[in-house]
């Protein structure tokens, strides 16, 4: 199962956040973070999530270290039982810069508990 699946397989809704620093090292993780944990993009709080997928992206500067980093803010914002995938690359681009992307699923909705008199429905086919 992919990094991917794992985190798609939590039931609820999902969302998707972005964020890019400049900032120097030590500062710039923790503000990418927070961009992209409160995204625009979406009205979700990701707070509950079941599951998080955190791509962080940087130059030839990247460090180890602010993966760590991440991972720590994503623990204290989502809870320490949710799962947290990291991802690492490199962008030669983003020299001095870093890019996290998070992607959430598992948030509960008032939907969760939701079921359908449709006999063509299915919890794991999407048409």
């Amino acid at each position: 199962m992919s990094d991917l699946e794992k985190v798609m397989s939590k039931k609820g809704l999902g969302t998707f956040g972005v964020g890019v620093s400049d900032s120097p090292p030590g500062q710039r993780v923790e503000e990418a973070f927070e961009q992209a944990i409160n995204s625009p993009f979406s009205s979700i709080s990701m707070q509950d999530a079941k599951a998080m997928l955190i791509s962080i992206t940087g130059g030839e500067d990247l460090r180890m270290t602010e993966q760590t980093d991440a991972m720590e803010l994503a623990r204290r914002k989502i809870g320490r039982d949710a799962i947290i995938i990291p991802r690492l690359g490199i962008d030669k681009e983003l020299n001095g810069k870093i890019k996290i992307l998070l992607f959430a699923t598992g948030i509960p909705s008032e939907f969760d508990d939701a079921t359908t008199d449709d006999p063509n429905f299915s919890e794991n086919t999407i048409e």
